[in-house]
């Protein structure tokens, strides 16, 4: 699964306390979390990327003008890919509330 969120977004800020809350849940049906910010600023990037549970936490101080925004065509925080293992995407969400709907849906 990959995640764009922007650090200080509110939407985004809810999105990730339902990710670290669902965590294990998540990861015992085989997700992995893929996060990557759209923050311009290295310590607030990091600072808030603190009480996240998962390793693979990206950001290139690009903002929503970096590479991976402009290759999924995100045009706004939080967005949510469900990637196969293939790389296809299975589905897309902006909220905490569809993602757990889905997994619950597809798992």
């Amino acid at each position: 699964m990959l995640v764009f969120y922007k650090s200080g977004c509110g939407p985004c800020e809810e999105t990730m306390k339902g990710l670290v809350d669902n965590y294990k849940e998540m990861t015992a049906k085989g997700f992995r979390i893929i996060t990557i910010a759209a923050d311009t600023d290295e310590k607030v990037f990091k600072d808030s990327s603190l009480p996240f549970q998962w390793d693979d936490n990206y950001c290139d101080l690009e903002g929503a003008n970096g590479i991976n925004f402009k290759n999924y065509a995100v045009i706004g925080t939080p967005t949510m890919y469900i990637l196969d293992s293939n790389g296809s995407i299975q589905g897309k969400m902006a909220t905490i509330s569809e993602l757990l709907d889905f997994v619950k849906i597809n798992n």
